[in-house]
């Protein structure tokens, strides 16, 4: 089964890898080109019904938001410095963050 942040699939790869995890965003690591990853997020999107609501990619990396159901999430695509290395972020927006309730605080 499909992981998922705040509704948004992440992407099934071979050798992924979860960096971080929070409930304000998540940051996963895949071994796959950049292309193959970007297809599969933008494949996603399209299936499941999230809409791109603004988009600041230049030559397909960098950041764009998808919104559905009053939900919007920052998605953001990296190529690593190592070979058929790609980081996937996934992050709400400020706005979707605000609806959140604060964690609890820390053990005394």
């Amino acid at each position: 089964m499909a992981e998922k942040f705040h509704g948004l699939r992440v992407p099934e790869g071979p050798d992924m890898r979860e960096l971080y995890n929070s409930q304000y965003r998540v940051i996963y690591a895949f071994k796959m080109s950049f292309k193959e990853l970007t297809d599969l997020v933008n494949d996603i999107c399209v299936a499941d019904g999230w809409v791109v609501s603004s988009d600041e990619r230049v030559d397909g990396a960098g950041t764009f938001a998808v919104s559905k159901d009053d939900v919007e999430v920052q998605v953001c695509l990296e190529d690593y410095p190592e070979p058929q290395i790609v980081a996937l972020k996934y992050f709400l927006s400020t706005r979707a963050s605000r609806k959140l309730p604060k964690p609890p605080p820390p053990a005394a």
